[in-house]
């Protein structure tokens, strides 16, 4: 499972960061508003939900 910071420059109302290269809302990020690096942290981005979604289905299945 890949994992690397990204997010989109645009404004956004819940701003978010994803930390799965193949997050399916990462995906539709166009790529001149795509930022391939960890926000700052003045931007009090939150987990997008999707991937901590995948992680949480990945981490029950190796559990398993």
């Amino acid at each position: 499972m890949p994992m690397d910071f990204n997010y989109t420059v645009e404004p956004e109302d819940h701003p978010v960061y994803h930390v799965l290269v193949m997050c399916p809302e990462a995906r539709k990020i166009k790529d001149k508003h795509h930022e391939y690096k960890k926000p700052p942290a003045s931007e009090k981005r939150q987990p997008c939900r999707v991937c901590l979604d995948a992680i949480g289905d990945w981490l029950s299945e190796v559990k398993a």
